[in-house]
């Protein structure tokens, strides 16, 4: 494992949520269960926030719209 990879993971750890008070876990905890995962495992989170993120990952490349200025000359 790569230094940088346990070091963001230690920081996922460490995030506590302001509104709510939950850490990382709680949080995935919260969403898989909103999901309808009724009682999620270790695993059953890692396979939830993976499939999360690569299709928040997908939303958002796509969906960039151009600057409205683009185009413009002056």
């Amino acid at each position: 494992m790569d230094a940088t990879l346990l070091e963001a993971n230690a920081a996922l750890k460490s995030i506590v949520r302001k509104d709510t008070g939950e850490d990382y876990r709680q949080y995935l905890r919260r969403l898989a269960k909103e999901a309808g995962i009724e009682d999620p495992t270790d695993d059953d989170l890692k396979r939830f926030d993976q499939k999360r993120r690569a299709r928040s990952s997908r939303m958002t490349t796509g969906s960039r719209r151009p600057s409205r200025t683009a185009g413009l000359r002056r």
